[in-house]
């Protein structure tokens, strides 16, 4: 099997309404209101007039981290991914410890081809923040691209951890350990990945989990 075709889809979750930084000056809460259109703007598709929101909160208030995290998440949508890393990277001068910027950092990169560098964007990510599934279960997709097997099954048991309903997780984990030829642990993870798509109403990848288990068991 191409380990390219082991994935069943990346995560690449925008951090919209992730907070907001304390505010402590006579301007803040001004830009906290600019912030805020933005985010509702952004929810709504409305890309370009997000930005605008988004820059005019920087101009009041340069250090609003998460504001460059979503700036940057627009940019991308917009195609402007180096727009989109410069963003990222400003967030991370102001706050290092933010996870979601090096998450969606690793998602441009994913999309460049640029796996390795993806990798270690998604390893800053669960460094800073050691409890963000998403960023361990990209992480895990990443390695599995790349053949780093046991690396990405270890990850995805990490997603799996954290959110004990992330079914794909579960069902990238069961493809891989199939592709080990570890046979009950593959299907134990693919039958839980069934039964989550099933109650989260997902019908559409439950059924092609049922599918895959049933050439598993034939």
């Amino acid at each position: 099997m191409n380990s390219k075709r082991v994935v069943w889809g990346m995560v690449l979750a925008i951090a919209l309404g992730m907070g907001f930084p304390a505010l402590s000056s006579a301007q803040e809460p001004r830009a906290d209101e600019f912030y805020r259109f933005g985010v509702a703007l952004q929810q709504e598709g409305l890309l370009e007039e997000a930005i605008a929101q988004y820059r005019q909160a920087l101009r009041l208030n340069p250090q609003l981290a998460q504001v460059y995290v979503n700036l940057g998440v627009a940019l991308m949508d917009l195609g402007d991914r180096q727009g989109a890393i410069a963003a990222y990277r400003q967030a991370l001068q102001i706050d290092p410890g933010l996870g979601e910027a090096y998450f969606n950092w690793g998602n441009v990169l994913i999309r460049q081809n640029q796996i390795d560098g993806a990798i270690e964007k998604y390893q800053r990510a669960v460094e800073v923040q050691p409890n963000y599934d998403k960023a361990y279960y990209n992480l895990a997709n990443a390695l599995a691209l790349v053949e780093e097997f046991e690396g990405a099954i270890a990850a995805w048991n990490q997603a799996i951890r954290v959110n004990p309903e992330f079914a794909p997780a579960y069902a990238n984990l069961g493809v891989v350990l199939h592709q080990q030829d570890r046979i009950p642990q593959a299907l134990a993870s693919l039958e839980k990945a069934y039964r989550l798509f099933q109650q989260q109403g997902n019908r559409g990848q439950a059924e092609r989990i049922e599918g895959y288990l049933q050439q598993l068991r034939s």
